[in-house]
């Protein structure tokens, strides 16, 4: 299961960002982060892959919170499945 939510809220506070810091540093819509810390799926796994670059975690652990489920990327036969199909039951990207 994703658990963005609450990974992006932890690494915030551990680098004392807040929403509107974050979104000045990597010019993603302050509405967009509040978005996700609210437990809404991304749109855009682009930006997610930005901010994970920018707090200088893997985007796996990001989504996921630990690098074994990269692993599990691996495996699957097109990531797009693994990722929006759980999670937006959709793979539009």
């Amino acid at each position: 299961m994703m658990k963005l939510s609450s990974n992006l809220r932890k690494l915030m506070k551990e680098k004392f960002l807040t929403t509107k810091s974050l979104s000045a540093e990597i010019e993603i819509p302050e509405g967009t982060i509040k978005t996700w810390l609210s437990g809404s799926a991304p749109r855009s796994l682009e930006d997610v892959r930005r901010v994970a670059q920018f707090l200088n975690v893997s985007f796996e652990f990001l989504i996921f919170g630990n690098e074994e489920s990269l692993e599990r990327l691996n495996n699957r036969k097109n990531s797009c499945d693994l990722i929006l199909h759980l999670h937006f039951g959709r793979c539009d990207f």
